[in-house]
């Protein structure tokens, strides 16, 4: 039995879930982090469940890679699952963190709906030390009866879907720690004005324009598709 049990990552917007829990072509570079960083994983450093929130640019993938990496290295045999809610994600995690850091020690691979190891995937989690992929490609693996007999999920990839109407925002936020046993949800506190200096807030800019005094094409695709509703409400009264 092969179980993805250990670090789960899904990247939504400002969110990144951290779960406590082998080589390539490629050297593997030091992991070098901020004061905010250090202070927001501590805990699952400690064995904790958590879930960590950074600004956009703060740096959650590179604090994942760093939990990852000691993950692997306390524990002789373990594997990592990072979840991406797009496709593109899982090329871009892997080529500009999860490789570089990680690749010189550990197999890592990255597998999407574009690669043919989708179809493959019980294989490739046995022969590698870290998986890259999108949410669905996991679960449609555990949909597989073959799939089932080699590996199992916790939490299950619905856990991380994030979208409620902002009435429930609280309670969905809620249940999703209760899904993923997160025993906290993490910002910086005593590193807070780092996180300020590195990742500056960014400035609204707002250009007022005009209103056209003539617009051409505007017109001709009002005129289209003026014709086209009148054409269907013809064809509709036959």
């Amino acid at each position: 039995m092969y179980s993805t049990k250990g670090l789960f990552q899904a990247d939504q917007q400002n969110l990144i879930f951290v779960f406590s829990f082998k080589a390539s072509k490629w050297g593997m570079e030091e992991i070098s982090l901020y004061g905010y960083q250090e202070e927001v994983i501590q805990p699952a450093l400690e064995g904790r469940n958590i879930i960590i929130w950074l600004p956009t640019g703060g740096g959650k993938t590179r604090a994942a890679v760093y939990v990852a990496k000691r993950h692997l290295e306390s524990r002789p045999g373990a594997k990592v699952a990072v979840l991406v809610n797009k496709v593109h994600l899982v090329d871009q995690h892997f080529n500009k963190e999860f490789q570089p850091f990680l690749g010189g020690r550990y197999r890592v691979a990255p597998i999407s709906g574009d690669c043919d190891q989708k179809d493959f995937f019980g294989r490739v989690v046995q022969d590698s030390d870290v998986i890259i992929c999108t949410a669905q490609i996991l679960e449609n693996s555990l949909r597989s009866t073959e799939e089932d007999k080699h590996m199992e999920l916790w939490p299950p990839p619905s856990a991380g879907n994030l979208g409620p109407k902002p009435s429930r925002a609280k309670e969905h936020v809620l249940q999703i720690c209760a899904n993923l046993d997160a025993s906290a949800i993490v910002s910086p506190q005593e590193n807070s004005e780092e996180l300020q200096r590195k990742v500056p807030k960014p400035v609204k800019k707002y250009d007022i324009v005009n209103q056209r005094p003539k617009d051409p094409f505007g017109d001709h695709l009002k005129s289209m598709m003026s014709k086209i509703h009148e054409l269907c409400q013809w064809k509709i009264s036959e």
